[in-house]
């Protein structure tokens, strides 16, 4: 189901209705973020390569979020290591959401939208704030941030001692061990 646009131009919020998908070349895409955690995003491509039968309805099931800019510019807003993990893979189109087409804006009308709603976390590796004109122009250019790895793998340990096993994007009920008598 395609879904109007507010009066902002922006699609709204992703949980209220489905957005419509559109299969974008990930090679057209600029990322809002100058860091990525590579360790994280390999793990990610081995996931979706478990069942190269079922890469399209997983794809699908976690679309790369994107905002078209000026000059049609589009850019990721979320899912970037899905991004990177897929680029790795060697996949060339990805689904996509739309969440807000911003084309006509000006250069810096559309920087302040996308600070205004956190779509941009221009920080280097170091944690230091960076101009804009330093995002990468590729999702090949980002840095590479172990920290964000070794944050994703202790979310993925918490889980799991919380009693749940994170499997292809969902969380599923860990297995109970089996008592021996």
């Amino acid at each position: 189901m395609k879904r109007q646009r507010n009066s902002n131009g922006e699609h709204g919020s992703a949980g209220a209705t489905k957005l419509a998908l559109r299969r974008l070349p990930l090679s057209s895409m600029r990322p809002t973020q100058m860091t990525v955690g590579l360790r994280y995003a390999r793990v990610k491509a081995l996931i979706s390569g478990r069942n190269p039968l079922q890469l399209e309805d997983f794809m699908q099931r976690h679309p790369v979020r994107v905002v078209l800019g000026p000059g049609d510019a589009c850019y990721i807003v979320d899912h970037h290591h899905w991004a990177v993990a897929w680029q790795l893979m060697g996949v060339t189109h990805v689904p996509s959401h739309v969440v807000a087409e911003r084309q006509q804006m000006q250069e810096e009308a559309f920087w302040r939208l996308m600070g205004k709603r956190r779509w941009v976390h221009p920080f280097s590796p170091t944690g230091s704030r960076e101009p804009l004109e330093a995002l990468p122009q590729s999702l090949d250019q980002l840095k590479d941030d172990p920290y964000q790895s070794l944050a994703a793998r202790r979310r993925v340990q918490e889980n799991e001692w919380r009693g749940v096993v994170v499997r292809l994007g969902r969380l599923l009920p860990r297995a109970r061990p089996v008592r021996r008598r």
